[in-house]
């Protein structure tokens, strides 16, 4: 019987699909407390959304028609990708596509599973050069002290240039 579940986009790594057995996503938000003496509580400063952490426990195997091919040959590709340092699409079932690299993997050989075997593999987020340098060079200036007192305006590179 089909499930939502069976609806969901296929994870992959470059292009390369990937039979997830277990999936585990981190988020969080970047948070500064400032505190002051003699006051009570605290102000939080919301700095935007960190990067997604993921974890994957993966199979690779002969003999599955829409993974046909991944081991031992996709597998290695996927190694040689992590090696290099690539930043690709991720394909996050219940998120979406991120931008993503490997920062560990791991394989494992098994004689319980004579046709393939099992791999874990972490990754982070990771927004292009492009992207992040026209992020931080769209505004000339930087607020430095926001709601704590009047604007401390101070020049970016691009205004020293």
């Amino acid at each position: 019987m089909a499930s939502e579940f069976d609806g969901l986009p296929q994870a992959s790594f470059a292009g390369t699909p990937m039979l997830v057995t277990r999936m585990s996503i981190k988020g969080g938000m970047r948070n500064h407390l400032h505190e002051y003496p003699h006051v009570p509580g605290g102000n939080n400063e919301r700095m935007g959304r960190k990067p997604y952490t993921v974890g994957v426990d993966v199979i690779f195997v002969t003999g599955v028609d829409a993974y046909d091919g991944l081991w031992p040959d996709g597998l290695r590709t996927l190694r040689e990708m992590f090696e290099a340092g690539v930043v690709d699409d991720l394909v996050l079932p219940t998120i979406g596509t991120i931008q993503a690299h490997a920062t560990d993997w791991e394989q494992e050989l098994s004689n319980k599973i004579r046709n393939g075997e099992t791999a874990h593999f972490e990754f982070i987020e990771d927004s292009t050069e492009e992207a992040l340098s026209q992020t931080v060079l769209s505004a000339p200036y930087t607020n430095v002290t926001g709601a704590y007192g009047p604007p401390a305006l101070v020049p970016n590179d691009t205004a020293l240039a």
